[in-house]
């Protein structure tokens, strides 16, 4: 059952009017203009400084604000509105387009947008996610994907009624499609791209829609020969029953710049046409959104463009609403604008929507037809406001160096900053500082202008007054404070500031991150896990975040929470030898060493390794764990919790590694042997043979290691104590022993040699060292045993 309307029919013309005029170039006439206008007793300097909201300004550039400050007045902060579930999508849709309508984040408004959605994700879905086989705790952790540590939050928690649940009123199929998708697009705007991605998994499911990449052969240019594999966009599942749209009046939308490159053709040419199903405007929206996604994530330069060219190339073979032109064209751009074949037409694209947008063949819509553009503006993705469009107009004409252009866009748009940017990049530095002076002189209290002139200048004392003004409560000032103090290293004062920061827009993932190390510089691990915690929960590629995380709990000996930590990192990036270092060291801490040894093996995959891998820890683990120092004069620590089989052979399997791709010292090779030295009784020659060959190896090192005083004592030990082995080697091979007693002998005699050499240079030395004396008599009785 869907919920019914309360205040749909009151405010859905006039949401209507003001999308269509600020996202899709609708301009009304004089007489529309009168009949529609909501605060004929105001000015627009009047409207906008009501519109402001915790001293966040709207943007100057909004057309009709009188609607929006009508809009304002109805529905923020109004209690009730959640009471139906159409009415809820409508405040969140109108929350959203005022937080886009704002010059930059307003933390009250991103507040009651997370209220309200997670009101609607845990009243109004319960039958979508039956039809999607999602359980709704998980669905409601992507309403909620920051915890805090430690701290369970009791009104979060969800109603245990089932009876209320299932007679509770649920979102039409199209208002929860429309949510989700805009849900994929706030949490890509926040750059929580990993929420994103499960969003857009919801929606494609939700409308039976899968998709997938595929290789054709195929020509991309008008002299190619040969062809060669391309991208193309392969449906896998196509659902037409669940189309929530089935299709939109059709209406004129932004022409399709040609590529004026002799070279390129428009499109690929594939050897083979094969027949692809046509899509719903609902499926286009799932592909649009998954063009979107790939463009923000995928690293890899060229396999981004052939992503985003077999998408885009799907999405403009179809029938597409207005809103969904627009967005597909800009994305188009977005990625041609750095291919210098096809920039000039990125840049003519632009040009074309822009004059769309500000309506410049000054065309009067009549209301139909603006209801008709914004009839998909819920499903294109990315939804840009008119300015917003023309500002990544401007970074297109950059990208062909025409900054002085770009620059006069950025003043039409009081893009400010870009503007200041732009001069400098000419050289105009003159002509940047005259601006600023201008902007100050004519906004000399207004908190926007002079964060941005103080974050451009390093103007301390302006941001200063920027949080005298605002009340503590602007959260740019305190970033830009923060950055200053962390450049300069001053931790304490970029804490406070990043702190603040934390406490306005815990969602800005770089200010929580650098909260993070600002607390852990000054020693404040609470806060520290509390920050990086936070930014892997936003975040969970951060890998950065996932290893200091790690730190922090290191650093306050919770061990094994630490380990955890790291392994949940390495799940994001396991190419991260850093981490995989840290996981050794703090395994090698922990009761359990499974840890520690699998992470040897997996940091034995890395090139670095060779010359970067530091064994002191597994030694500690040897010394501390094993008996293998036990006939040696290595000092060790009485034998705590001896491995178990099992974990010994894990440590085996881990040194093996180390020892295949490093070249490890002298008593690590030694302790290595000693951990597989052979009974008396073995047979297996393989065994003993090993066992030598470590030891040898281990003089080998030693003596041309370049020591000024070579470890003579642990050297002629394990030739003593690998006598009998090497006599049993010759025993099972057949041969008789008097070649391994003349290997010994050549090989103890210069040791003799060398060790009464150091006694007679320095007599005090063998006092100073009794062993040595000790083993010296011991070695002097083999070889006397051995002529």
């Amino acid at each position: 059952m869907a919920g019914t309307s309360n205040i749909l029919e009151v405010v859905q013309d006039v949401f209507n009017v003001f999308l269509a005029a600020n996202f899709a170039g609708y301009t009304q006439s004089d007489q529309e203009y009168e009949n529609g206008n909501r605060t004929l007793n105001l000015s627009r300097e009047e409207i906008l400084k009501a519109l402001e909201i915790d001293f966040v300004r709207p943007h100057p550039c909004i057309k009709r604000p009188d609607l929006l400050l009508y809009l304002k007045n109805t529905l923020y902060g109004k209690a009730g509105l959640s009471e139906s579930p159409e009415d809820a999508v409508f405040t969140l849709k109108f929350l959203h387009i005022l937080q886009l309508c704002m010059e930059t984040v307003c933390p009250s408004v991103q507040k009651q947008i997370s209220e309200l959605n997670l009101k609607i994700a845990s009243s109004y879905c319960t039958s979508h996610l039956v039809e999607l086989n999602v359980s709704k705790p998980d669905f409601l952790d992507l309403f909620r994907p920051v915890k805090s540590v430690g701290i369970e939050d009791v009104e979060e928690k969800d109603p245990e009624n089932p009876e209320s649940e299932s007679s509770a009123p649920n979102l039409s199929r199209k208002s929860f499609f429309e949510w989700i998708l805009l849900n994929y697009q706030i949490s890509s705007n926040a750059v929580l791209f990993s929420v994103a991605a499960k969003f857009l998994e919801l929606a494609s499911k939700f409308v039976g829609f899968e998709f997938g990449f595929d290789g054709q052969l195929g020509k991309r240019t008008r002299y190619q020969q040969n062809s060669l594999p391309q991208l193309v966009l392969k449906t896998s599942k196509v659902d037409h029953s669940k189309a929530v749209f089935t299709s939109f009046e059709s209406v004129q939308h932004p022409k399709n710049i040609e590529n004026k490159d002799d070279t390129l053709l428009q499109k690929v040419k594939f050897d083979d046409q094969t027949q692809v199903e046509a899509l719903s405007p609902d499926q286009i929206g799932v592909l649009l959104a998954a063009a979107l996604l790939e463009q923000k994530t995928d690293p890899i330069e060229e396999l981004k463009f052939e992503q985003m060219d077999a998408l885009c190339t799907k999405i403009l073979s179809e029938s597409v609403g207005f809103m969904t032109s627009v967005a597909v064209f800009q994305l188009r751009s977005k990625y041609e604008r750095r291919n210098t074949r096809r920039v000039e037409r990125a840049v003519q694209q632009m040009e074309h929507i822009v004059d769309v947008l500000e309506n410049r063949e000054n065309r009067i819509l009549d209301p139909r037809e603006m209801r008709n553009r914004v009839a998909d503006i819920w499903i294109a993705s990315p939804l840009k406001p008119v300015w917003a469009v023309k500002k990544f107009y401007a970074k297109v004409l950059e990208s062909l160096a025409l900054t002085s252009e770009a620059i006069t866009i950025y003043e039409s748009i009081f893009a400010w900053k870009n503007v200041i940017e732009g001069y400098q990049a000419m050289n105009m530095k003159e002509k940047a500082l005259k601006i600023l002076e201008t902007l100050r002189a004519e906004h000399p209290n207004d908190p926007y202008y002079l964060c941005l002139i103080g974050d451009i200048r390093r103007d301390e004392n302006l941001l200063k007054k920027v949080l005298e003004i605002t009340e503590d409560k602007y959260p740019n000032a305190h970033k830009a404070l923060g950055m200053m103090a962390l450049e300069n290293k001053d931790f304490k004062r970029s804490f406070t500031h990043y702190k603040r920061v934390f406490e306005l827009v815990p969602l800005s993932v770089r200010s929580v991150y650098n909260y993070g190390v600002s607390a852990w510089e000054i020693g404040e691990m609470r806060d520290a896990i509390i920050a990086f915690h936070h930014v892997t929960c936003i975040d969970p590629d951060h890998f950065k975040a996932w290893n200091n995380l790690a730190a922090a709990y290191l650093a306050t000996n919770q061990k094994g929470k630490a380990a955890k930590i790291l392994k949940q990192g390495l799940q994001v990036d396991r190419d991260n030898y850093k981490m995989w270092c840290n996981l050794y060291e703090i395994g090698a801490e922990l009761s359990s060493k499974g840890d520690c040894f699998f992470a040897v093996q997996q940091m034995m995959t890395f090139k670095k390794a060779s010359s970067e891998f530091n064994p002191k820890p597994l030694l500690k683990v040897i010394l501390t764990h094993t008996k293998a120092a036990e006939h040696t004069y290595y000092p060790c620590p009485p034998l705590e919790k001896p491995l178990d089989q099992y974990e010994e052979k894990q440590l085996l399997n881990a040194l093996d590694a180390a020892h295949e791709n490093c070249t490890l010292d002298p008593m690590t090779l030694r302790l290595m042997a000693n951990l597989r030295k052979p009974t008396e009784s073995e047979e297996n020659l393989e065994v003993i043979q090993k066992y030598i060959e470590l030891l040898d190896l281990a003089e080998k090192r030693e003596m041309q290691a370049g020591k000024k005083d070579p470890d003579y004592l642990n050297t002629i030990n394990s030739l003593l104590d690998s006598y009998q082995a090497r006599l049993r080697a010759a025993e099972i091979i057949g041969k008789s022993p008097a070649a391994a007693k003349k290997l010994v002998f050549f090989r103890l005699r210069p040791l003799i040699s060398a060790v009464e050499r150091l006694f007679k240079e320095k007599p005090s030395a063998e006092q100073e060292n009794l062993q040595l004396a000790e083993i010296l008599i011991r070695a002097k009785l083999l070889l006397e045993e051995l002529k």
